[in-house]
């Protein structure tokens, strides 16, 4: 993955809270269909940006970085990216590319996503339910 489309992630200073990362999935909640699963943008602060919905994970993270790069906002660093799933090698790997520097999921993510994630200094938190996560890589943009 290497040299391939990826972008500088940035600083990892802190700024994110607990609070902010357990508040997430019910503001995506709130703006998603039922019967599909999601991908939703939000600043650090926690402020939705956008959602969107699709059968799978990473069709919802494509359609948020098309919105992101129609929009003019690519790189999309200080953002924060959740997915209503398992964060797998495939999501991280775009939202590397769309230079998201942190990627949540409601489940754990797959140990190929950890690797990459962790390569490239990406913060990955996993298993995000109710008031617990688990961070798995780069805890350094996190306030905790």
């Amino acid at each position: 993955m290497r040299g391939r489309g990826a972008v500088p992630l940035g600083e990892t200073g802190g700024g994110i809270s607990a609070e902010v990362l357990c508040g997430l999935p019910e503001r995506m909640a709130q703006g998603k269909g039922g019967g599909l699963l999601a991908a939703g943008l939000f600043g650090f602060d926690g402020t939705p940006v956008a959602v969107r919905t699709d059968v799978r994970a990473v069709n919802a993270v494509d359609k948020l970085t098309g919105w992101g790069l129609l929009a003019g906002r690519l790189p999309l660093a200080g953002h924060i990216l959740l997915v209503g799933g398992e964060v797998g090698y495939e999501v991280v790997r775009r939202a590397l590319v769309a230079g998201v520097p942190v990627v949540c999921g409601v489940a754990a993510p797959s140990s190929l996503a950890v690797s990459l994630a962790g390569e490239f200094g990406m913060t990955l938190v996993g298993s995000l339910r109710g008031e617990r996560f688990n961070v798995y890589t780069d805890p350094g943009r996190l306030d905790l």
